[in-house]
C-alpha cells in the first residue's frame, strides 16, 4: 500500500508544484495526504482482490476538491480553493492494489502511473 499512496501523493503534489506554494509548503501537503491515505485505505486494502473497495479508494477533483485533498491543504497551509484551480478539472485518480491510474474528465483515457 505504501508504494502506491506514495505513487499518488507525488502525482497530485507534482501538479501542486505549478502554483504558487514553496517546496516546503508542497512537502508538507504530500506528507499529510500520504498519512491522510495511509489511514483511510487500512482497512480498505484488499491486495488478493483489488477491485474491492476501489470506490472508496478514489480521489476526485470535479467541482469542489475531494475531502482528503481539503483535509491535506487546509493542515499544510495550501488553501482549499486553489485545489480547484492547480488542479485538472473533473480529475478522478485511483489508488488500487499494485495499480494507481488517472482520468482527466469523463470521456479522458484512464492512464496509469509507474508503481
Amino acid at each position: 500500500m505504501r508504494r502506491e499512496v506514495e505513487c499518488a501523493t507525488e502525482f497530485l503534489t507534482s501538479l501542486l508544484r505549478r502554483g504558487k506554494y514553496d517546496e516546503t509548503t508542497t512537502r508538507a501537503f504530500s506528507s499529510r495526504l500520504a498519512e491522510i491515505l495511509m489511514q483511510r485505505y487500512q482497512t480498505h486494502w484488499h491486495p488478493d482482490r483489488p477491485i474491492q473497495g476501489s470506490a472508496y479508494r478514489c480521489i476526485r477533483n470535479c467541482h469542489k476538491p475531494d475531502p482528503v485533498l481539503s483535509e491535506a491543504a487546509r493542515a499544510s497551509g495550501v488553501e482549499a480553493r486553489h485545489l480547484i484551480d492547480l488542479l485538472p478539472r473533473e480529475l478522478t485518480l485511483w489508488v488500487d492494489p499494485l495499480e494507481v491510474a488517472y482520468r482527466i474528465g469523463d470521456n479522458g483515457s484512464v492512464c496509469n502511473l509507474p508503481v
